[in-house]
Parts: structure tokens; C-alpha cells; sequence
């Protein structure tokens, strides 16, 4: 061999040893066992999202000064709008989270502890034993099987979160000006 051969064989080696470190950044193994991998959710469906479920406006109140004409603002301190805000963010954060669960996270592998989502009814009967109703949608009933068996804790929703925010990124520019605008103005 020689000293060029080396020279490729270690670059070669370097390649293989950085991939292998990018995709143990975004694989995670939860509390279930389950090892899944975070990959990017379209962000026409982030989109969609904020388009179905807007956000409550603001009441408009009128402002009375002595010797001024009569002005209407907006007034984002009164009390209902404060809590149908701290509504609408937890449960736009609970929808965000069952579209990473769906479309942003890939499940690599199971323990042997848990079937395969295709092969697993006994989750269903244990739900609905205790009086859970497990939709009919299999869209539906995949998301609950994720909520159960393979993220079941409030500690895999942060891993989730957390792998899923560094490795896949924040939204795209189409995303971001959503988000913008949900802002209120300077003005």
C-alpha cells in the first residue's frame, strides 16, 4: 500500500465516522425503548395548521380623553383574551406536537416489548378497558399508539422536541412569516 492508499482509506474512515455521528445526533431512544430518528415535517402542514386554528384577536376598546376625540384600540390585557391566548398556545403546541409524532419522526427500531403499530391490537382493548375511546381513523389510532407505547412520557416530549429543533431546524421563511404575523405590531 501506499501513502496515498492511507491518506484515502483515512479520509474514507473520517466520512463514514461523521455520518455516523450526524444520524446518532438525531436518533434518540425514549423511555419505551423505542429508537426514532427526527426528520423534517412539511412546512405546508405547520401552515395549514395556523391557517385552520387562528389565533383569538385582541377586544377592541374605546379610549376617552377630556378635550380628544374618542380613539379605538386594541387592548391585549383584558382577562378572556389573556386566557383564550394561554388556550390557543397550548393547544396549537399540542397540535405541533402530534404532527412531529405523525410526519416528524421516524421509529427505527422497537425493544420486543412492543408490536409493531400493524401488528398490535392489545393496546386498543387496554384503552378502551379503561374507558379511553380509540378512534377509527388509522391516522388517528397511530397517533395514540405513539402517545402510549413509544412516547409515553412528558420527558419523551422534550427529547422529541429537542432532537427535532436542532437537528431538523426551525420552519422555512413561509413558516416564519406566519409566526410574524401572529405578532402584534409597533405601531
Amino acid at each position: 500500500m501506499t501513502e496515498l492508499d492511507y491518506v484515502a482509506a483515512d479520509e474514507l474512515i473520517d466520512e463514514v465516522v461523521e455520518i455516523a455521528e450526524k444520524e446518532k445526533e438525531d436518533t434518540i431512544v425514549l423511555s419505551s425503548g423505542a429508537v426514532v430518528r427526527a426528520k423534517r415535517v412539511p412546512d405546508n402542514l405547520i401552515l395549514a395548521l395556523h391557517r385552520q386554528y387562528s389565533a383569538p384577536k385582541p377586544p377592541i376598546v374605546t379610549i376617552e380623553e377630556e378635550g380628544r376625540r374618542p380613539r379605538r384600540e386594541e387592548n391585549p390585557n383584558d382577562p378572556d383574551y389573556v386566557q383564550a391566548m394561554e388556550t390557543y398556545q397550548v393547544e396549537m403546541a399540542g397540535r405541533i406536537t402530534d404532527l412531529i409524532h405523525l410526519t416528524g419522526m421516524e421509529i427505527i427500531s422497537l425493544p420486543d416489548t412492543i408490536k409493531d403499530f400493524e401488528e398490535d391490537d392489545e393496546w386498543m382493548e387496554e384503552l378502551e378497558a379503561v374507558g379511553i375511546n380509540v378512534p377509527l381513523g388509522k391516522s388517528s389510532r397511530r397517533l395514540l399508539w405513539i402517545r402510549y407505547k413509544i412516547a409515553p412520557t412528558s420527558e419523551d416530549l422534550n427529547k422529541i422536541s429537542s432532537v427535532y429543533s436542532r437537528t431538523v431546524g426551525g420552519p422555512e421563511e413561509g413558516a416564519v412569516k406566519v409566526m410574524e404575523e401572529r405578532f402584534p405590531s409597533e405601531t
